[in-house]
């Protein structure tokens, strides 16, 4: 699902709100993979031939924690953005970069045995929020701007689970360079406020549900 740049320039948390119009609509058109059909055609009909539909099933609507997640999915993005357009200023770029880190949540949220929740995600969007309001030249560079979203996540997994997989697992499982994983957390976890209290947690979550209920 895709946001414009121009959208985002727009947004701000408070006013976001994922569009989701394309869900809420059946297609009624022919499948695409079925040639189309030919009107029946009376021969004593001298008015032509009759058209017709071929009616499909309606595709099946994603559930509300599925949207919701790409609701927050999509929030997390927002806020990479406002830090990585202080860095770059080219447009194709700076969507290249934000549909990297929309596969990358993707990735974490169907992962192993155990992936990663929305209540996961709203901790990493609260942690994301936050880094967007430090000044960006403390903690970012061309080597680790792609790394923000991965280690803000690893900082996450690492203050809030039970377990959580070291850096080294992280920089093996998405490819990335460990060195420049283990530098990138240094440098941020100097700046970045770890602890979220529950009425912070409960407001962004709430935000996140309010938005979806308009």
């Amino acid at each position: 699902m895709e946001i414009s740049i121009n959208q985002f320039r727009q947004m701000d948390f408070y006013s976001f709100q994922l569009k989701v119009d394309a869900i809420h609509h059946t297609n009624i058109t022919n499948h695409p993979s079925q040639p189309s059909p030919q009107p029946y055609q009376d021969p004593r009909d001298p008015l032509g031939p009759v058209p017709y539909h071929d009616l499909v099933e309606p595709s099946p609507s994603p559930d509300p924690d599925t949207i919701k997640l790409q609701s927050i999915h999509e929030n997390i993005i927002y806020y990479y953005y406002l830090i990585v357009s202080t860095y770059y200023d080219d447009e194709a770029k700076l969507q290249s970069l934000c549909n990297k880190q929309r596969d990358f949540l993707s990735f974490l949220s169907s992962y192993g045995e155990d992936p990663f929740t929305a209540t996961d995600f709203i901790g990493i969007l609260i942690y994301m929020e936050r880094l967007s309001k430090i000044r960006v030249d403390c903690y970012l560079n061309r080597q680790n701007i792609l790394y923000i979203i991965l280690v803000v996540t690893i900082l996450y997994d690492k203050m809030y689970n039970d377990f959580s997989y070291d850096n080294k697992y992280y920089a093996k499982i998405t490819q990335s360079k460990l060195n420049i994983i283990n530098r990138t957390e240094l440098m941020i976890i100097r700046f970045l406020k770890l602890i979220i209290s529950k009425e912070t947690f409960y407001l962004f979550n709430k935000e996140i549900d309010r938005s979806l209920n308009r």
